[in-house]
């Protein structure tokens, strides 16, 4: 399901290269870290 979100959400997960990343909870805390 593409959003605006998950367009973030995958730019970071490209970078960080895990797979843990491509969860939504913890991407919402990479941000707050």
């Amino acid at each position: 399901m593409p959003t605006p979100h998950f367009l973030t959400w995958n730019h970071v997960s490209t970078h960080t290269h895990t797979p843990d990343f491509h969860r939504k909870e913890d991407f919402e805390e990479i941000l707050f870290l």
